[in-house]
């Protein structure tokens, strides 16, 4: 079952929604039903949503950049015994006084922070759709980075967390019996990256992977030395060809893999 929460919102409402889920996935995760009041810019939507609120019994979360209707939000709903959260004002207030910037109405700012927001949202689905080298031609002429490498080297995982940055990020897979797409020599090297691991460590990756995989035998040759000696072999040959950065995982955590890439992209790209 569900509790529901009124968001109250004179922008689309997403950012809103995104910071409810999160607030929610600490919570046991607690599943939400929100039923959101977006582009508010009349008082007669402010108190409609305070209305609802108080037929549903729960609080209303206040996403308002226009004071005077915020204020409107939190007197309404003292008058109807509803629980009111101003989510944006206390955290304006805070980062105004620690940045020592004053606080002012901007409602196209808040719109195009939220864009920010939906398009992470987009770059999700875009690396998601186009995993490990599917539809390549489509998804490197759309992509803001590539990342290559042979198998077990995080390339899905560092897409997402590169997604969740704002970065459209599509994977392309590297082994000897696949064929490199025309279209990444298209690429400027500077938008490509190449993932690089120790043999040893890669091993030990193959090994734990064919561990779970049952239907796998033992004795094939995907997790030996000799195989991933050749792939990555290989691998260094086409990045040497494409003149991209490498970037070498062996002790890396993908978040921290993430975060050297975006700070790349962000200088170079």
């Amino acid at each position: 079952m569900s509790y529901p929460v009124v968001l109250l919102a004179d922008t689309t409402g997403s950012a809103g929604e995104a910071l409810l889920a999160l607030a929610a996935s600490q919570l046991g995760p607690l599943a939400l039903s929100i039923r959101r009041m977006a582009f508010v810019r009349e008082a007669w939507q402010v108190k409609e949503a305070v209305r609802e609120a108080q037929q549903l019994g729960c609080p209303v979360f206040v996403l308002l950049t226009d004071e005077a209707l915020a204020r409107l939000a939190r007197q309404a709903a003292a008058l109807a015994g509803v629980v009111c959260y101003d989510v944006l004002g206390p955290l304006v207030q805070a980062l105004g006084a620690a940045a020592g910037a004053a606080a002012a109405s901007n409602l196209p700012a808040a719109l195009q922070a939220e864009r920010r927001v939906v398009s992470t949202e987009e770059a999700v689905h875009f690396a998601v759709r186009y995993d490990d080298g599917r539809k390549p031609d489509e998804a490197l002429a759309l992509a803001d980075v590539v990342v290559i490498g042979v198998s077990r080297t995080s390339k899905t995982p560092l897409c997402l967390y590169l997604a969740r940055r704002g970065f459209k990020a599509a994977n392309i897979p590297l082994a000897p019996e696949l064929p490199v797409p025309d279209a990444l020599y298209q690429v400027p090297g500077h938008r490509i990256v190449g993932l690089v691991m120790r043999p040893e460590r890669l091993v030990e990756l193959r090994e734990k992977r064919l561990a779970g995989l049952t239907h796998f035998r033992a004795s094939m040759s995907y997790a030996s030395r000799q195989r991933v000696l050749l792939e990555l072999d290989y691998a260094y040959r086409i990045m040497e060809k494409l003149k991209c950065r490498q970037l070498d995982i062996t002790d890396m955590a993908v978040e921290e893999a993430a975060h050297y890439i975006a700070e790349w992209m962000k200088t170079e790209g």
